[in-house]
């Protein structure tokens, strides 16, 4: 984008004809589903000639379109006190080039699941809505269209309220999203995505805000925009929250102010935001990304990540963030993450000029590149000598340990450059532990007994820089350890490391995984994932013999499942021989050792089962086989006998098993 900017005025030139729009590189994500609201039409409005008709009757009515394009030939106008609604059904209202759709000044209207597209206004815009009027917009479509003095998409001057809409593609001169005229009214714009919008000069903006009113906009996403998001003035209550500005690019060509917001003579209040991926490239930046002067300006919990500002040449960035001027503006509880180029530095991130700046709890992450002078990385507190005023800085408890200087010819001041009051209400430069985010993964389903594969990344939350350090893994709370006992530290090298681990002892069902990463300078991080192991079925050899009644026998096998790996834990193991049982015994981790002695069994072809019983980690499993018994070979012994002849003898005779020596 190619600019004419005023620095500290409003009396900014047009843009030149020199825009590059940067091509989408990431998927927004804020999605509703609608359906409840699809309805069928009772009565089908086949054109626009007839919606025209419709439009203009005098009573209050629910429109209910076909899912079809209708084509605009002029804007319609309802003077009428009624309360309207259009029920769109995914229909498409094509503004064929015209000066808008509808300019209504009735009493309510509520406008959902339409897309509005192709509009060229002039000093309306597609949807008007008068001071007397409250417009509710509910999950429309705002795409390729084109507006003047007023904005393009949505002009009101009373009560709006803007729902899980998105506008795409839009250009205009003031708001080439919405803008809104303030008459004491409360206002507000959720859950919706801006992108690809360009305005077309530096001091408007996608969403315009103008005289006394009250504004929310909250959880939105401004992506990929040229040109600034937010511009109030004069007399907004502006509260921006739960949002993210990312993917800026933009080369100016005079001096920068404001690339993002830009408050003057209003009330502003930014938590919880996402700044990011913004490079502004500028002769001169004052208030790289926002602009306060002659309001109230509160700035907490926002995370500022990869903004990049260069000045080329010889001339200064002052406030690479915030310039604060005559105003009184509270910063605190944010995380700023900048990178600077110039020739001289005036606070990398803040400048206070004839302001009040509280900064208090604010961590700054700032690489400094400056050919010349830096005076304060982080904070300018100046004296204007044009009208003889200090600016105020109170300050305390934040954190500048994360200044870098790259480059820097002459040091004024490291941290904070200060010509006007200084106050210091907390510690000087409070020693903070910095946040880093990591991620686990883990096999979504794995059979027991198995490797599993354990990544871990870890980044900076707010520099997203890959890091070194180390992790343990936890399984349901107990850190998994190795063969000898001893604690496995995952090494993390360039953000990433990983280690296997055998799950041989691990019950089928889902367990918990959980990384707790540790580096000097952070506080201790963790994540989880869940893993789900399954049962696995047993593997084991037959057993067949061919052997007598009563010889004892030797059992040897290893168990192992049916990926392979020898079964653990303790496991059931009966084995029966026509339905008789022969052994019950418990096995431990695999191996089966048992001598058994056979019962007196009738000789032949008999059936033998063996049956490993189900538990947590295996299925039942039955394993049939054939063994053979045959018939015992006897000895027998007769003991010797001594009596006289005419006398009863007894005889004693012994028989014997052959093989197994043992009675018969």
């Amino acid at each position: 984008m190619t600019c004419n900017i005023a620095f500290a005025v409003d009396d900014s030139a047009d843009v030149t004809d020199n825009n590059v729009i940067v091509p989408e590189n990431n998927q927004d994500s804020i999605t509703k589903d609608y359906s409840g609201n699809l309805k069928s039409s009772q009565e089908s409005i086949a054109d626009y000639t007839q919606l025209k008709s419709k439009l203009r009757e005098k009573k209050n009515q629910t429109l209910n379109l076909d899912k079809k394009t209708y084509k605009v030939d002029e804007p319609v106008t309802v003077n009428n006190p009624i309360n309207l609604e259009i029920n769109g059904n995914g229909a498409v209202i094509d503004g064929q080039s015209n000066n808008g759709f509808l300019i209504f000044a009735g009493n309510s209207l509520k406008i959902s699941n339409v897309t509005f597209r192709n509009f060229k206004t002039t000093t309306n815009a597609a949807i008007t809505g008068a001071t007397s009027t409250k417009i509710t917009i509910t999950n429309c479509t705002f795409v390729n269209s084109t507006g003047k003095t007023n904005g393009v998409n949505i002009l009101s001057r009373g009560s709006l309220t803007v729902k899980d809409c998105t506008f795409e593609h839009n250009q205009a001169t003031k708001g080439s999203g919405i803008r809104i005229i303030g008459n004491g009214q409360k206002s507000s714009i959720e859950n919706s995505v801006f992108k690809n919008n360009y305005v077309e000069t530096e001091k408007e903006s996608i969403i315009e805000l103008t005289g006394n009113q009250e504004v929310t906009i909250n959880n939105c996403i401004f992506n990929n925009n040229t040109g600034r998001a937010i511009h109030s003035y004069e007399n907004v209550n502006a509260r921006i929250t739960n949002s993210k500005f990312t993917n800026m690019n933009t080369t100016y060509s005079a001096v920068l102010q404001a690339s993002v917001i830009d408050n003057y003579e209003s009330k502003m209040y930014l938590s919880n935001n996402l700044f990011e991926n913004i490079t502004n490239t500028a002769p001169r930046i004052g208030g790289g990304l926002m602009y306060n002067e002659i309001g109230e300006f509160v700035m907490t919990n926002n995370t500022f990540s990869k903004i990049r500002l260069v000045v080329n040449g010889t001339n200064r960035i002052a406030g690479g963030i915030l310039w604060n001027r005559n105003s009184t503006a509270t910063v605190s509880h944010n995380t700023f993450n900048v990178d600077v180029t110039c020739n001289d530095l005036l606070g990398g991130v803040l400048y206070n000029n004839i302001g009040v700046l509280k900064a208090t709890n604010n961590t700054f992450n700032v690489n400094v590149n400056v050919s010349n002078e830096l005076g304060g990385a982080a904070i300018y507190n100046d004296f204007d000598s044009a009208v003889n005023i200090q600016s105020k800085l109170y300050y305390g408890d934040n954190s500048f340990g994360g200044i870098k200087l790259i480059s820097v010819k002459t040091i004024l001041n490291t941290t904070i450059r200060n010509k006007g009051y200084i106050s210091l209400i907390g510690a000087e430069n409070l020693v903070r532990n910095k946040t880093a985010i990591i991620t686990i993964t883990a096999p979504s389903k794995i059979d027991t007994g198995m490797n599993a594969t354990f990544t871990i990344t870890a980044t900076d939350k707010d520099s997203k820089e890959a890091l070194k350090g180390v992790a343990i893994i936890k399984i349901n709370g107990l850190t998994i350890k190795d063969s000898q006992s001893k604690t496995i530290i995952v090494t993390i090298k360039n953000g990433k490391g990983s280690t296997t681990y055998p799950l041989k002892s691990y019950s089928a069902k889902t367990h918990n995984v959980t990384a707790v990463f540790s580096k000097a300078g952070y506080d201790r991080a963790e994540n989880s994932t869940t893993m789900t192991v399954n049962k696995v079925d047993y593997v084991m050899d037959s057993i067949t013999f061919d052997a007598c009644s009563e010889k004892v026998i030797t059992i040897n096998r290893t168990i192992k499942d049916s990926n392979g790996n020898i079964v653990s834990g303790n496991n059931k193991v009966a084995i029966k021989i026509n339905g008789k049982t022969i052994l019950s015994t418990t096995v431990t981790d695999g191996v089966l050792f048992a001598k058994v002695q056979l019962p007196y069994l009738p000789s032949g072809k008999l059936n033998l089962s063996i049956y490993l019983g189900e538990n947590f980690r295996y299925n039942f499993k039955q394993i049939s086989s054939t063994i053979t018994i045959h018939k015992q070979n006897v000895s027998v012994t007769i003991e010797n006998i001594t009596q006289k002849a005419g006398q009863k003898i007894s005889i004693k005779a012994k028989l014997t098993n052959d093989e197994t020596k043992t009675n018969v």
